[in-house]
Formats: C-alpha cells, structure tokens, sequence
C-alpha cells in the first residue's frame, strides 16, 4: 500500500460517512483573536519572525484547505475561528486559502466535519456541536510526543494546549513518526490516523522571488566538476528540542573539516546566538577545531532558505530523532541544495545524502563524497527530490484520495 494513503493505527476502526453525500467541513488555523500576530504566538515560529511565508501555521491550513478543496465529496469549506478574522495576513492571497472565513457559533449546526488544528477551538463549543451531530476531529502537527514531555521535564513554556472535550478521531500530520502515535491514542481517546504530509513549492516560490529581488539567488550552483571549490555550511535546527537540533551536525562537519580542511570554507550555525554564553555550549563550540580556525560562525534564527540564499550556501547538515518529515527540508531540497540527513523516510525515497541514525562520521563522509561529486550527480539529485516533492502537494490526486478516505470513514 502507498504511504502516501492516510494509515490506521491498529484498531482504528472506519466510520460511517456523515451528512449525506455531500460534506460541510470546517478547518481551524489556531489564532485565538482576531487581532492576534502571526507571530506573537510561539506556535507558529517556525521559520522566521521576518516574513509570512514561513509561517507554517499558515502554510500546512494553505495546503490542508487546498488539498480538501479538491475532495469531491466536500461542498462547503470554512476557516474556523472562535471569532471571523479581520483581514487575511499579508503575503497570502485569497486563492492560496480556497475557504469562507467564518465565526464558529454561525455554523454551529452546519458542519458534518470540523478539523481542528492543534486544539484551537473552545472545548464548549467542541462537545455542543459534536452532541448535534458533527464529528470532530484533532489534527496534531508538529511532533506532540517532544511538545508534551519537554516542556514538563525542562520547565520550557508549553507549546501546545490540549483540549478538555471528546474527539471523533485524531490526524497525525507527521506520518513518519513512531512516538507521537501512542500518545494521541491514550490522550484523545480516539483512533488515530496518519495522514498524507503536505507541501507546495508555493510559499518557497515567491520567497525565492522576493530573495531575488534583493540579490539573492535560492539555488545551488552545481559545480562543473566535484571538489571545485571549498563548501559553505549550514546548520539549520531550530534548537527547541531534542529531536532537531545543532549539536550532531556540528560534529559531522568537524569530522569532515580535519578529514579534510580544503573541502569546507566555512560552517554557519543558525539559531545559535543565544546559546554562545551557556557553558555547555560554549565549551563543545570552542573545543572544535572549525570553530579555532575561525571558520564557524553562531547566528539568530533565520529560515533555512533565507540564509542559504543570502550567505551562499551549498550543503546543508542535519539530524532529526522521530521528525522525518519537514518543511524546511522540502524547501531545501526544492531549491537543489545538497542535504545531508539521516531520515529514513527520505532515503526510502532515494532523496538527499543519507547517514544513519547518530553517526557523525558517516555523515562527514556521506558530506564529502557529494563534495567530490561532479555536475551529473547533481542533476540526477535535483531531479529525484522534485519527483518527491510532487507527491507531497496538495493537488495531488493521491493526496486528495486520502482525504476522502477518510471523510467517507473508509481505508482502502
């Protein structure tokens, strides 16, 4: 069966289809108020503080409503909040969101399905319109096992809220992890489904364009042959929990560098500024040998596409535990940079420059062995991540099959 099809959890059983034939859905984005940021809520700094491309709040309700917008069995579609919106945010068009924005307590009675995304929506609300007939379903993204328990054991502020009202069944939007799927079983009391991830060059295409505008070029410059010139690296975790951050890529572009020092230019660290001083950090830094020859540089947050297109990038380093799937590795990959990674969902595919597991030598040599490789490698590389890529987008007919699934409560 292809993973791009919406899988059960055992003993998830299917649902009758509700409200006839034809379905009213509703999809929740998680702004609380209506004169809430985009960014004031740490939720949705994702990406960057900067621009509203990177918001991925926005962007995974984008491709969700995209993606049922083309289910034929939905009529109707509404971007759920618990008061209408004023305006949409700048940097999105109308088209990008194919919904009516609407209030919840308008459509109390109108819905047969309402989606909603990372417990945005009143509890109250929640049990009423499921007690007249709706069912509800919690569609958790980002990784809900590392947001639960780090927050609790590190004494972190929470980064997601959990609601206090039954669901139908729960939508894993990160269908590569194997943690997350026994703590939404226990916790919402519901089966739990993976569904199709989702991602559209949309957002990176027009940030690519504003790039340009000042100068930037997002792309990798291919050599003629391998080994042409040194590598500029990029690091690009967001450093907020333990299933992506910066310290065993950092490893594997030191091995590489005393491997071999001509390869790499230099090694650029995002999200790092604030962790220069703590003494953890500071002495695992300062003890690498990039780092004493003055070719490591600890930067703020910025989004991975950005800084590689602004600083000249060519590879970017990475590592993942449990997160397989992300969206900044889709714009990566869109843009032909070479990643190296050790996701198992993505070499699956035949995508990036795998290393296994935590082995930081491995992936200093899997760094290397692109280094030296010539222009039809890359080509080659290009190609199978956009073939991947499409079948990630919203539009997709596999995509939408999966919604559909699952809205008439069936699996094939």
């Amino acid at each position: 069966m292809s993973a791009i099809f919406a899988t059960p959890v055992r003993g998830a059983p299917t649902m009758p289809p509700a409200g006839g034939d034809r379905l009213r859905v509703g999809v929740t984005l998680g702004l609380q108020r209506p004169d809430e940021s985009l960014w004031s809520n740490g939720i949705k700094q994702n990406a960057s503080r900067d621009d509203i491309v990177h918001d991925r709040a926005w962007q995974f309700t984008a491709f969700l409503l995209q993606a049922l917008h083309g289910v034929p069995a939905v009529s109707r579609l509404w971007l759920l909040h618990a008061q209408p919106p004023q305006a949409l945010p700048g940097g999105l068009d109308a088209a990008d969101l194919p919904a009516t924005p609407a209030g919840i307590e308008q459509l109390t009675h109108e819905l047969d399905w309402v989606i909603d995304v990372d417990a945005a929506l009143p509890a109250s609300w929640l049990r009423r319109v499921r007690r007249v007939g709706a069912r509800v379903v919690a569609l958790r993204r980002g990784h809900p096992y590392a947001d639960v328990l780090e927050p609790a054991l590190f004494g972190l502020a929470s980064r997601r809220s959990w609601r206090d009202a039954p669901v139908d069944e729960a939508w894993l939007a990160q269908p590569a992890s194997r943690s997350c799927e026994p703590l939404l079983r226990v916790v919402e009391r519901a089966p739990v489904w993976r569904m199709p991830r989702l991602w559209s060059p949309l957002f990176a295409q027009r940030r690519a364009r504003a790039l340009l505008q000042a100068g930037h070029v997002a792309g990798f410059r291919a050599p003629r042959s391998g080994s042409e010139r040194p590598w500029n690296l990029l690091v690009a975790e967001p450093n907020e929990s333990v299933t992506a951050n910066a310290f065993l890529p950092m490893l594997a572009c030191e091995a590489a560098y005393r491997e071999c020092p001509r390869a790499l230019e230099r090694m650029m660290v995002l999200d790092t500024f604030h962790m220069k001083e703590h003494p953890t950090f500071n002495r695992f830094a300062s003890s690498l040998d990039i780092t004493r020859d003055a070719r490591a540089s600890f930067e703020p947050r910025l989004a991975a596409l950005d800084a590689a297109a602004q600083y000249a990038m060519d590879c970017v380093v990475s590592q993942q535990w449990d997160d397989e799937l992300r969206d900044d590795w889709c714009e990566l990959l869109w843009a032909g940079y070479a990643l190296v990674h050790n996701s198992a969902a993505l070499a699956a595919q035949g995508v990036g420059l795998y290393y296994h597991g935590f082995r930081a030598r491995e992936a200093a040599a899997t760094l290397l062995a692109a280094w030296c490789a010539p222009r039809e490698f890359w080509d080659a590389y290009r190609e199978r991540s956009q073939s991947w890529l499409l079948t990630l987008d919203p539009r997709a007919q596999s995509v939408r099959e999966a919604f559909a699934q699952r809205l008439r409560g069936s699996h094939a």
